[in-house]
């Protein structure tokens, strides 16, 4: 059975692994966010760069109906 990215991301944590570059994490050096923690912002900003996209395109259709109405 696959894992759920919950439990991936909370396996790496308990690592202590950042789960976008693999690195270990330093302690003092960790960036969370939700169930992961990260080595830096810009991991956590490469991790979730599809999403962010996803979102702002959304925001992009939404604002321009509002506009045609």
């Amino acid at each position: 059975m696959a894992k759920s990215e919950r439990e991936y991301l909370l396996e790496l944590r308990g690592k202590n692994i950042c789960p976008n570059c693999g690195n270990k994490i330093l302690q003092g050096g960790r960036v969370a966010r939700g169930a992961g923690e990260f080595c830096s912002l810009e991991c956590v900003a490469k991790y979730n760069a599809e999403e962010l996209v996803e979102r702002a395109r959304k925001v992009a259709q939404l604002a321009e109906r509002h506009r045609k109405s």
